[in-house]
């Protein structure tokens, strides 16, 4: 599982604690990124990896970061190749454009999921074309 983390308001909300988070996710083998809608500056990089280095221990893997660069997240981590399952993010509207009904039901269609059934409905994946 892809998860990423907001840095400002989220992370340095509390550090030590989302360090935790972040290594339990890692112990059990999920990628962590910092998604950020920060510019990328040697300032912003500098920063954001010194509190990283500082509250995280080293032995469980690289944290990337993801600047967006005041551009919807969901656009940076598709540039990136970090395709996210969850956000943790204090400001969600922030991550992508609104996602309306209309989409919800395309994407159900697209991965063959029936809202009447529950996830007990759920398809194996995408539709196979004809």
């Amino acid at each position: 599982m892809n998860i990423a983390v907001d840095y400002d308001e989220t992370w340095t909300a509390d550090p030590e604690t989302f360090a935790k988070i972040v290594t339990l996710f890692q112990q059990q083998g999920h990628s962590v990124a910092i998604v950020t809608l920060r510019d990328q500056t040697t300032r912003s990089c500098v920063e954001i990896r010194g509190s990283l280095m500082k509250h995280l221990p080293r032995m469980h893997g690289e944290v990337p970061i993801i600047f967006s660069n005041g551009h919807w997240k969901t656009e940076a981590t598709k540039a990136a190749e970090f395709p996210v399952d969850v956000w943790i993010d204090d400001s969600p509207q922030l991550i992508g454009p609104p996602f309306t009904l209309r989409d919800m039901r395309a994407y159900w269609e697209e991965h063959d999921f029936d809202p009447r059934k529950g996830f007990g409905g759920y398809g194996k994946g995408k539709k196979e074309e004809a």
